[in-house]
């Protein structure tokens, strides 16, 4: 227990005092996540207006496999996608 507590001290003095280490560890943080928000958006609004805006066969499929996924679980997607990639 006494480890524990030893280990959120620790935690707190450096967010309480961060070394330019963790200032680089949060700004590739906010790079990397800005870079996937822009992405999603260039890729997810064209196909999203298109999806809402256009009559097509198995639109309605897609529709239902998109509103699927939407309710998946961020780390079961993550795990996919590295499952993908690997």
């Amino acid at each position: 227990m006494s480890f524990l507590i030893a280990t959120f001290i620790s935690a707190i003095n450096l967010i309480l005092s961060p070394s330019p280490e963790i200032w680089s560890i949060v700004g590739l943080s906010f790079l990397v996540a800005s870079v996937a928000i822009g992405l999603a958006l260039i890729v997810g609004a064209p196909l999203g207006a298109l999806l809402a805006l256009k009559i097509f066969p198995g639109r309605h499929q897609a529709a239902t496999f998109l509103r699927g996924t939407m309710g998946f679980p961020p780390i079961l997607m993550g795990l996919l996608v590295s499952l993908f990639l690997w």
